[in-house]
């Protein structure tokens, strides 16, 4: 396994389908849930061996199209790409628990995807999922601080 890229600076965003459950038509933020990583994200960590990784993408490696062409959203779905400074996410955490987020590269697995344009910019956002030291609610509140600090990327 390569060695793992911590993300210092920059820019990262995610894709969210515009009136849906996690991003309401006219709003500006979206729904905490929107942070929250899938069943799918929990185990492929532990297929992986890896930490729980929330998909962003890296604004400069990879375009708001390139990402719904890797995502498959075709031009009938609307969406909204919410963005995330990488040194905000980095400064979010729980002091008391001595835990804190971390965005890392996260190359993809499948060959014919990991080939297509913007493909190198796929990242993950470390420290949402159930396997840290963090209960149910301090999850949501580390969600919510993340909330407060999306805002939504013009195309």
């Amino acid at each position: 396994m390569p060695p793992l890229k911590v993300l210092i600076e920059g820019q990262v965003f995610r894709l969210a389908k515009l009136g849906g459950g996690h991003f309401k038509q006219g709003a500006k933020k979206p729904h905490p849930a929107f942070f929250k990583p899938s069943s799918d994200d929990e185990r492929e960590a532990k297929e992986k061996g890896t930490s729980v990784r929330l998909t962003v993408w890296d604004c400069e490696r990879t375009s708001i199209e390139q990402c719904r062409a890797i995502r498959k959203f075709n031009a009938a779905i609307e969406t909204v790409a919410i963005a995330l400074l990488v040194d905000s996410v980095n400064s979010i955490g729980i002091p008391e628990q001595s835990h804190s987020l971390r965005v890392v590269r996260d190359p993809l697995d499948d060959p014919a995807v990991a080939a297509m344009p913007g493909a190198k910019g796929h990242c993950g956002i470390e420290g949402l999922g159930k396997d840290t030291n963090l209960c149910s609610n301090e999850r949501k509140v580390v969600r919510d601080k993340l909330v407060e600090k999306a805002f939504l990327l013009d195309e």
